[in-house]
């Protein structure tokens, strides 16, 4: 029980591609009390021939339980509720009898061509046809397609289908994962479209999936409702946690880290048309707010351009690449390991960069000697030429995305303001390019090492009072 006078805490949990990050919050102040993070070590690599990429969902489930029983006392004694967030593409399933998990999939993640070229086109035209979200290689019901075909998922009763992130709130709970908020029914493919507000089992059956599956398909709940869980007293009681406290998803990773952007900078709906948010992490997405009620007046929208569900009345219209962040630390680390005797009077690397789903290319040329051997991803105290290479490879990155984001309607030349936020907005010349490129916009950078975390706290603390019902 909350202690009498002390505000309740909530908890944000972000379950990641390669580790769990954790917040507590003051849910009247809105105070950060305390935050920590660890590699979850579940990605478990090639695990068939020809399956390229898989996590044990287990670790998952694990990681997050010991940073829960590590939170401080003070801080542990006044939780009243955990909101988990993270990565929407991995798909998987488990099976439960009597209220316990026996079984589980593995959690089939990233675009790893399971699928031959002809067998995605298939399935890619289906998903057209049908009108529902898209499918991709290595995503959703794709996944669970090739879990069936492969018999790791049978036709039985008590399968439930799902992501990464109901399994760990379901674990905690004890009890079945039956429903998925509209952003990871979205990424997952196949839900009915504008909203996501349901899974079409007709498209389920064009696509192959067993009658006894398609009816395993979670319930989708309405945007913005949080239907949170009990946290299992058994559960509490191992964790150290109070008894009542509950868990819900409320969305996806790139949904709570806008809502942690858009709180933190103050945006208000009425400035949502003039403002961007750019988020420069590993990869990077430029995504502005859009009402409903405008969507429809962007129509057409470029290919490039997602359609993500976000609130009630509001959609995310997302341009987004592969590469961001990660551009400077893969040349950094290709730097660091040119041998110190080879001269780098001339060397030239190249790379795709994805933006939406066609490819470009990014090709520069780097002169003179190279980089002090210790170049790290930082860039600091590095020679001048290095800092104009890595000047030149964001500049050809953000006029790509520039390029898309304009070109489709999403954003304006003439943007009034723009919202930086990840690990690559930190550098100085990131700030320079993206004011080059939006001259009229005011540039500002927002510290937010634990957005999506942030944000589904956030999410919880600031639901209206029958969101949960």
């Amino acid at each position: 029980m909350t202690k009498p006078g002390a505000a309740p805490v909530v908890l944000g949990v972000d379950i990641g591609t390669t580790a769990i990050k954790l917040v507590a919050l003051d849910s009247q102040t809105r105070a950060l009390l305390h935050d920590s993070d660890r590699p979850h070590h579940a990605s478990q690599g090639q695990a068939r021939q020809d399956c390229t990429w898989r996590e044990d969902a287990n670790c998952l489930y694990v990681t997050t339980t010991e940073l829960l029983a590590e939170l401080p006392a003070d801080v542990r004694a006044r939780i009243t509720h955990m909101a988990l967030t993270g990565q929407m593409h991995g798909a998987m399933a488990s099976h439960w009898t009597n209220g316990t998990c026996d079984r589980a999939t593995a959690c089939l993640t990233w675009q790893d061509k399971r699928w031959s070229e002809d067998e995605m086109d298939r399935l890619t035209a289906l998903a057209k046809q049908f009108g529902v979200s898209p499918i991709h290689h290595g995503y959703g019901l794709s996944s669970l397609l090739w879990l069936q075909n492969k018999g790791d998922l049978t036709a039985e009763p008590g399968w439930h289908l799902h992501s990464a992130l109901e399994y760990v709130a379901a674990r905690l709970s004890h009890s079945s994962p039956e429903s998925m908020a509209p952003s990871i029914a979205f990424s997952l493919g196949g839900a009915v479209m504008p909203g996501g507000t349901e899974f079409d089992p007709n498209f389920a059956q064009a696509l192959g999936l067993e009658p006894s599956l398609i009816a395993a398909l979670p319930q989708i709940v309405p945007p913005g409702c949080l239907w949170p869980s009990p946290v299992h007293d058994t559960e509490a009681e191992r964790l150290g946690l109070p008894k009542g406290i509950t868990v819900s998803v409320p969305e996806g990773d790139n949904q709570m880290q806008v809502f942690a952007i858009a709180q933190a900078a103050e945006i208000a709906p009425s400035a949502y048309r003039h403002t961007a948010m750019l988020n420069l992490g590993t990869s990077c997405q430029l995504t502005q707010i859009v009402a409903d009620a405008e969507l429809a007046t962007l129509q057409p929208l470029s290919p490039m351009v997602e359609i993500r569900p976000y609130t009630a009345n509001h959609h995310l219209l997302t341009v987004a690449s592969l590469n961001g962040g990660n551009l400077l630390h893969r040349w950094a680390s290709t730097l660091a390991r040119t041998p110190e005797e080879e001269s780098a009077t001339f060397a030239r690397w190249e790379t795709q960069a994805f933006c939406g789903s066609k490819p470009f290319s990014l090709d520069y040329r780097m002169f003179g000697e190279r980089g002090q051997k210790d170049v790290t991803f930082r860039l600091e105290g590095v020679p001048a030429h290095v800092d104009e290479v890595a000047h030149q490879l964001m500049f050809e990155l953000l006029s790509a995305i520039k390029h898309q984001a304009v070109g489709s309607g999403l954003v304006s030349e003439h943007i009034e303001r723009l919202v930086l936020t990840g690990g690559a907005s930190a550098f100085p010349f990131v700030r320079d390019v993206c004011k080059l490129l939006f001259p009229a916009a005011q540039v500002e950078v927002l510290s937010h090492g634990h957005g999506p975390a942030m944000g589904a706290a956030l999410r919880n603390i600031l639901a209206e009072p029958n969101a949960s019902e």
